[in-house]
């Protein structure tokens, strides 16, 4: 037996912690405003990508 989490386990926990995290976000209003919006930007874009390589892995 694999000690790696299944793909539908794996997927549905990352899913679980991208809301949760933007259910937080959400909840503090978050408003992004130049000159940070180019680099919030950027960093939401890094996370969501390293998100969804550990949930799709090659």
């Amino acid at each position: 037996m694999s000690t790696f989490p299944s793909f539908p386990l794996l997927f549905a926990r990352n899913l679980l912690i991208f809301f949760s995290e933007y259910e937080q976000l959400e909840r503090k209003e978050v408003r992004v405003e130049e000159p940070e919006g180019p680099a919030v930007a950027k960093d939401l874009i890094v996370k969501a990508l390293e998100l969804y390589r550990r949930t799709f892995p090659k």
